[in-house]
């Protein structure tokens, strides 16, 4: 039986390093607007893009298959053919992919980056894309195998350095390469570190073609799955890079890092999640609904408050971050956070699917759902600019999250409270007006406006009776003891 407050505390633990995640955007958001200028910025957004779009592609998603067949396999000869099988056909995978951009860099320069000129940045992007998959490889080892500690210190470890030498490089005057380059540097040091703790724990073995074509039959309708996703959050910076400008995917890449602060509220919640629900699956533990009702009220009672929170103060955070060419877009932050609300929801439910297998249905669903952002995307932002964009995801993701939490529920049920997102809703409405009318601005105006919300809006969740006495003293013993 998996209790409840290692559970809490691993949502905890990965939380944080989650935190100094979104920090590290948010920080280097200003350094790199503020000194490089937005056409800049936007080959940096385009090279996030590229890098997120094709590292689940690279990873044959086979990481979800580590999780699904291997974090409660008990025969270690097994265990460690099966490790060694999904590594290995990962790392291939990443150099075809890596090779590809690299040989094909003038093309993809001259209509996704701005033009041949911006060759260079594509090549390194090439490269950092080959390090990212293999530190993501590492990353998912430790998830999988319910190692979250030492997950968090190296993503932690990675935010921090990339911090501080991307910031270094850029004040420093050696612009958008040195950018490049630190990437590069810190994604081969976490690879390094890894290797090393993976190899201990586990011994190097040869492959089994027999276990991989068991482990690719699971992952392989998942690739389609990722790569829809991928494309919903990521794509439409292409088709706005397309039809306008660098420029345009910069402003619009800046708003969406703060529009989509529910998917750093859901990522520590994510990373434990799925590991979780398989090894209560694998046993037959009855305790798996209360998890699925336990984590789905969690998600809505730190999305939504913030969903509210980011809606009034979008304006102040861009002043404050970039230039005055982004405050503008402030509007696109508060329709990103809707949309983002029902990614998340929808990524949830999908992994319920997966317990059952029903990778099939989850690959149609996204497909569907890409297609339909696509097509709104080209129309929209061909018609009203980048505003179009932000609106062809809040549609898509609402159309997404219908139909997958349709079939999640035809495969398990579990209770959900309406009256207690109402209650959310009602304590959240309060917190924005409160924070609305005070019209704090400044670094110190809106952190004290941000904790003086949160107070807000639990002080009348619990008037409300939004959160039960067991949940609040099992929040209280977590918070107070140590593991």
């Amino acid at each position: 039986m998996i209790s409840f407050k290692k559970f809490l505390k691993d949502i905890g633990i990965s939380g944080v390093a989650h935190i100094s995640n979104t920090g590290k955007n948010i920080i280097l958001l200003p350094v790199l607007t503020k000194t490089l200028g937005a056409e800049p910025y936007g080959i940096w957004a385009q090279m996030l893009v590229t890098v997120t779009i094709l590292m689940p592609l690279a990873l044959l998603q086979l990481e979800y298959s580590m999780t699904r067949f291997l974090s409660a396999e008990k025969n270690q000869k097994k265990l460690r053919k099966g490790v060694y099988s999904i590594i290995i056909a990962m790392m291939i995978s990443a150099v075809a992919f890596s090779l590809f951009i690299f040989i094909f860099a003038n093309p993809i320069a001259s209509s996704l980056f701005g033009g041949i000129k911006n060759t260079i940045f594509v090549q390194i992007t090439a490269l950092i894309l080959f390090l990212t998959t293999l530190d993501q490889i590492i990353f998912r080892y430790f998830i999988s195998f319910d190692q979250i500690k030492k997950y968090s210190m190296l993503l932690l470890s990675q935010n921090i350095f990339e911090i501080i030498i991307v910031s270094f490089t850029v004040l420093n005057g050696y612009g958008l390469l040195g950018a490049f380059l630190s990437l590069v540097l810190i994604r081969l040091g976490i690879f390094l570190i890894g290797v090393p703790i993976i190899k201990s724990q586990v011994s190097i073995t040869t492959p089994s073609f027999s276990l991989l074509k068991h482990y690719i039959k699971f992952s392989l309708p998942l690739i389609p799955f990722n790569l829809s996703m991928m494309i919903m959050s990521s794509g439409d910076r292409y088709i706005i890079g397309y039809y306008l400008d660098p420029s345009a995917v910069g402003i619009y890449s800046a708003s969406y890092i703060l529009g989509s602060v529910l998917s750093f509220l859901y990522a520590p919640i994510s990373t434990v999640f799925f590991p979780t629900i398989t090894r209560l699956f694998e046993n037959k533990d009855d305790a798996m609904q209360k998890y699925l009702t336990f984590t789905f009220k969690l998600f809505l009672m730190i999305g939504l408050p913030a969903l509210f929170g980011i809606a009034v103060l979008s304006k102040q955070l861009l002043s404050i971050l970039t230039t005055s060419i982004f405050v503008g877009s402030f509007i696109i932050v508060s329709i990103i956070a809707i949309g983002d609300l029902f990614f998340n929801l929808s990524n949830m439910f999908s992994n319920i699917l997966m317990l059952f297998k029903k990778n099939n249905l989850i690959a149609f669903s996204y497909i569907i759902s890409a297609i339909i952002n696509i097509t709104l995307n080209i129309y929209l932002v061909s018609l009203i600019g980048i505003i179009g964009a932000a609106l062809s995801s809040v549609i898509t993701y609402i159309i997404l999250f219908s139909i997958i939490s349709f079939f999640s529920f035809r495969e398990i049920k579990f209770e959900w409270d309406p009256l207690f997102i109402v209650k959310c809703i009602i304590s959240s409405s309060i917190m924005a007006l409160v924070i609305y009318y005070l019209g704090l601005s400044g670094l110190m105006g809106i952190l004290f406006s941000i904790l003086l919300g949160i107070g807000i809006y639990f002080g009348f969740l619990i008037l409300l009776k939004g959160i039960s006495k067991n949940e609040y003293y099992l929040i209280k013993n977590i918070v107070s003891k140590k593991r």
